[in-house]
């Protein structure tokens, strides 16, 4: 998690499988993420914003 490269998950096919992943944590019963992205390797709001929509999983996003 040191570096900003080995952590960048920024294509479509990729996403796709986080929401699937979500819509499963979800089918069993979590109903709430908490993002704790470390300092400087940036987190994707967008795609959490368009997680949280797609699935209904509330996502917490530290400041």
């Amino acid at each position: 998690y040191s570096s900003h490269y080995n952590v960048n998950f920024n294509d479509t096919d990729t996403h796709r499988a986080v929401i699937e992943d979500v819509k499963i944590y979800k089918k069993h019963g979590g109903g709430t993420i908490v993002e704790n992205t470390s300092y400087g390797i940036k987190r994707n709001i967008p795609l959490m914003k368009k997680i949280n929509e797609e699935t209904g999983v509330n996502i917490i996003v530290g400041t």
